[in-house]
């Protein structure tokens, strides 16, 4: 090495050597500091379900347009208060969108979503459940066809069993946009079990990212127990550069797919 260094300031001179030696050192300190840095971090999976994050701000829809038409939160395009779980729903289930479904939501309100929903799935059975008959009522005066409404109290697991009984099929879809308690929402996915097929999805909507209570890890508790019922269990947190839910802040699904 002391025989190459001669050589070569024998050859370039003085600076081109010092230059070589301080590039040679400068190379071998970068590499060092670099390696530590591009170690591979250890992540604990254990005790948690599994999580995305979903930014669909370039990823604009059928369903998006659709919930854009009828102004549903549930789409990032809603004059107020708006979610972006369009166009993750078209990426779940465009390809059965034309099926013949079972589809419920929970928490039907105002019908916005409904409809959305009975124009993307055209040949679905929906089925609509409110706590509040008067929704009900403003519900069905839509006369949306192939769509049932009925009474369903999301905190009363009798209230849940006999609503989702009233179809004469087990369900494909299930989605809660209902009270968005966490002790609902737990209720929900309990009794919902036996009303759906295999392979069907169970989606909890508007999961608060910073309450105390819709912790990801109590999730976990009062769920764990159950995880051999769903083939999968997991969040998707929701991104999109329209998305506004402030003082909320509750843009992420919890989604379960049955075994």
């Amino acid at each position: 090495m002391i025989k190459k260094g001669i050589e070569h300031l024998k050859k370039y001179g003085l600076k081109d050597t010092v230059n070589k030696v301080i590039f040679k050192f400068l190379k071998k300190t970068l590499n060092v500091y670099f390696s530590k840095l591009n170690r591979i971090k250890q992540i604990d999976h254990n005790n948690k379900f599994k999580k995305i994050k979903i930014d669909t701000t370039n990823f604009n829809t059928d369903l998006c347009e659709i919930g854009k038409k009828y102004n549903t939160d549930k789409s990032p395009y809603h004059s107020k208060h708006r979610h972006a779980y369009t166009g993750i729903y078209h990426f779940l289930f465009h390809q059965v969108k034309n099926e013949n479904l079972n589809i419920a939501e929970l928490g039907c309100f105002k019908n916005e979503g409904m409809k959305m929903f009975r124009e993307y799935f055209k040949n679905a059975n929906l089925f609509g459940y409110d706590i509040d008959q008067k929704h009900i009522n403003n519900a069905k005066n839509d006369n949306l066809i192939n769509t049932k409404y009925f009474l369903m109290d999301v905190n009363n697991s009798s209230s849940i069993k006999e609503g989702l009984s009233k179809s004469t099929e087990k369900f494909d879809i299930i989605i809660d946009d209902s009270s968005h308690i966490f002790e609902h929402q737990i209720n929900i996915v309990k009794n919902c079990i036996p009303f759906l097929k295999k392979n069907a999805y169970l989606i909890i909507e508007d999961i608060y990212n910073k309450r105390e209570i819709h912790k990801e890890e109590n999730y976990y508790k009062e769920l764990n127990d159950l995880k051999n019922e769903f083939s999968e269990i997991y969040f998707i947190q929701s991104e999109h550069l329209n998305r506004f839910s402030p003082m909320y802040n509750n843009d992420k699904l919890l989604v379960l797919i049955k075994s």
